[in-house]
C-alpha cells in the first residue's frame, strides 16, 4: 500500500507512482498512442498481447503490452490542455529514452471540402486561447477576445515516418488523409466558435476568422497544440509528437458523426496507426528495458 505522496512540485508516492495517472517505472513503453476517451483506448487495447493495465481514480487508463512483438502503450488521455500536460509529463518522469507520442483524436473541421471519416493530420498546430481580460471591458477589435498562437511544427522525422508507413502499408486509407494545421481550442465551446445563448462569448465570427487567418486548417480540437508545444520544449528534444484526428464534425454544415460510424472509424484508422507506431525505429539501447518493465513479465 502507498504511504502517501511526496514532493509538492512533482508528487509521487513511495512506490514511484505519479499522482494523476498512477504510473511508475516499467508501466509505460517508449511508443505511445494517446486517445481522448476510455472507450477508444479499451477498443484498441484488444490488439495488444500480455496487457498490463493501470487505472487511476481520475479516469486515466494506461494499457501497455506487445503489438506484434513490440512494446507499446495506449493511454486514455481524456480532453484538453491540462490532461495532455499530465500524460506527457508523468510518462516522461517514469520512462528512459525517447518518447514517441502519437495522438489519435477526434475533431471538427472548418474546411467544407473535408468529410466525416477523413483523418486530419497536423503538419503543425496552433492554439486558440480565450482572453479573460478582454471580457472585462469593451473591445474595439473583436479578435482581442481570443488569441491564436503561432504554429508549432510536428516532429518532422516522426511525421515523415508515420505518413510513409501508412502510404506503403495501408494504401486504402491514403485518399482520406488530410494534411494541414491542427487548431486546439482551450475549450470545446467558446474558443472553438460554438455560440451559446447562455453566455456572452463573442465568438460568432470565430470560424470566419479561422478560415481567413489560418486557411490551411484541417481540424479543430483541444489537445494537439499542447502536445506539440511540450515536445518542442522537452529537454534534449526527448519527446517526439505526431497528431492526427478522425473528423467527426463538419463545422460548415453542422453534420455530425453517427455512433455506429464513429465506432467503425476507431478500428479503420486505429489499426493502421498501431502498425505505424510499432514500426518507429528506436535503438534497443535507448528503449526502456529491464525486469521492472511490465512487457518483460509473464501475466
Amino acid at each position: 500500500m502507498s504511504g502517501g505522496f511526496h514532493n509538492a512540485d512533482f508528487p509521487m508516492d513511495d512506490q514511484g507512482r505519479t499522482y494523476h495517472l498512477m504510473v511508475k517505472r516499467g508501466d509505460v513503453a517508449n511508443r505511445i498512442l494517446t486517445v481522448g476517451d476510455t472507450h477508444r483506448a479499451t477498443a484498441l487495447a484488444k490488439y495488444l498481447e500480455n496487457v498490463h493495465k493501470v487505472e487511476a481514480s481520475r479516469h486515466f487508463i494506461t494499457y501497455t503490452g506487445h503489438y506484434h512483438g513490440t512494446p507499446l502503450t495506449i493511454v486514455a488521455s481524456l480532453m484538453g490542455y491540462p490532461n495532455t500536460d499530465f500524460v506527457v509529463r508523468e510518462f516522461r518522469a517514469v520512462t528512459d529514452g525517447p518518447l514517441y507520442f502519437i495522438r489519435f483524436g477526434t475533431c471538427g473541421t472548418p474546411d467544407p471540402n473535408l468529410r466525416i471519416g477523413d483523418l486530419a493530420v497536423g503538419r503543425d498546430a496552433a492554439g486558440i486561447i480565450r482572453n479573460p481580460d478582454a471580457f472585462r471591458a469593451p473591445q474595439a477589435d473583436p479578435r482581442a477576445y481570443y488569441h491564436i498562437t503561432l504554429p508549432v511544427p510536428a516532429d518532422q522525422t516522426l511525421y515523415n515516418h508515420m505518413l510513409a508507413h501508412l502510404r506503403a502499408n495501408h494504401p486504402d486509407v491514403v485518399p482520406r488523409i488530410r494534411e494541414g494545421t491542427a487548431l486546439s481550442g482551450c475549450s470545446f465551446f467558446s474558443s472553438q466558435g460554438r455560440p451559446d445563448s447562455h453566455f456572452t462569448d463573442h465568438n460568432e465570427s470565430m470560424l470566419t476568422r479561422i478560415t481567413t487567418e489560418m486557411p490551411h486548417t484541417v481540424s479543430i480540437e483541444m489537445e494537439t497544440f499542447h502536445l506539440y508545444d511540450l515536445a518542442d520544449v522537452s529537454v534534449g528534444h526527448s519527446v517526439h509528437a505526431f497528431g492526427c484526428a478522425m473528423i467527426i464534425a463538419e463545422r460548415s454544415n453542422k453534420n455530425f458523426v453517427t455512433p455506429a460510424e464513429k465506432e467503425r472509424l476507431v478500428t479503420a484508422w486505429g489499426i493502421p496507426l498501431l502498425d505505424a507506431i510499432a514500426a518507429i525505429p528506436i535503438p534497443h539501447e535507448e528503449e526502456m528495458h529491464g525486469p521492472e518493465c511490465c512487457w518483460n513479465k509473464a501475466n
